[in-house]
């Protein structure tokens, strides 16, 4: 199975990730800010197989700068982006870049107004 490192802001994201994840059988890292998927990604004694990585967090380059500190550990690891505001420029740079795929989270808008 895969050692995963799941990067969201969002707790409902993340845990999700987590929990779907860790019951498939992986075994899964988080982190909740870029700063901490970057110190995350250095400190892990083998390279994770894969991050997920939201785009948007403490800036909108976020996910650009966790796809950046996880490439420069190991060109192996894959990279998927997720977010909620995509478009196709930003897709093309992080593919560009090296991403494995960039993903929009879909909201169902179950329980909002």
């Amino acid at each position: 199975m895969a050692n995963i490192l799941v990067v969201d802001d969002e707790d409902d994201v993340r845990l999700s990730l987590e929990r779907r994840l860790t019951r498939e059988g992986h075994t899964v890292a988080t982190a909740w800010s870029q700063n901490a998927a970057v110190a995350c990604i250095n400190a892990a004694e083998i390279p994770f197989d894969v991050v997920l990585t939201d785009m948007l967090m403490e800036s909108p380059n976020s996910g650009v700068e966790v796809l950046k500190a996880t490439l420069a550990r190991d060109v192996f690891t894959e990279v998927v982006i997720l977010t909620a505001y995509g478009n196709v420029a930003n897709a093309v740079e992080c593919m560009k870049m090296g991403a494995f795929d960039y993903v929009e989270k879909k909201h169902s808008g179950c329980g909002r107004v």
